[in-house]
């Protein structure tokens, strides 16, 4: 494997890592999901961080409200959901679920 291969699988596994530790530190129970390119492997530069996070405690919130209890960090793209949440096709605003990887 050359350098450049090297340096970038380590560079998703660091983001991987870091994504994990965010959401094992929410104050509710919830799962966590990494889709999007870091999930895929083809992050660039430009690529935001994409995590679903499932949780009882998003029930009867708007999704704004929602947003506002993750507090993700930069470069971070939650996604908030219910357990009743589903799969919306790609081309949403939600992104398809293109080889998620669970964190928890």
């Amino acid at each position: 494997m050359g350098e450049a291969l090297k340096r970038r699988e380590r560079e998703r596994l660091r983001v991987i890592e870091e994504a994990r530790r965010w959401a094992s530190s929410l104050p509710w129970p919830s799962s966590a999901i990494l889709v999007g390119s870091y999930a895929r492997g083809d992050f660039n530069l430009w690529s935001d961080v994409d995590v679903i996070i499932v949780s009882s405690a998003f029930e009867g919130l708007r999704v704004m409200d929602r947003l506002r209890l993750l507090d993700p960090p930069p470069g971070y793209e939650a996604i908030p959901w219910t357990p009743r949440s589903s799969w919306r096709p790609s081309g949403g605003a939600t992104p398809s679920p293109s080889r998620p990887r669970v964190l928890e």
